[in-house]
């Protein structure tokens, strides 16, 4: 009686193992495609980031008296 619950349990390890290399595989595969399908501006990829696109101008207020790397270059 046991051996028949033994041969289930190896049963749904090989599906679950097969399974998961299935799934694995068929992800990379989608990412692949869906990479080489994006949008591109003009035909031509942009390698900037949404971040860099919404992210906001910022002025830095740097005292005139401080060394810039220009003065130090001989």
């Amino acid at each position: 009686m046991s051996s028949r619950y033994e041969m289930g349990v190896a049963r749904t390890t090989d599906f679950v193992e097969k399974a998961t290399w299935t799934l694995a595989g068929a992800l990379v595969a989608l990412c692949i495609v869906l990479t080489a399908l994006l949008p591109t501006q003009n035909g031509v990829k942009e390698s900037r980031s949404m971040f860099e696109d919404n992210a906001p101008s910022v002025q830095m207020n740097v005292p005139s008296d401080v060394p810039t790397a220009e003065d130090f270059q001989e």
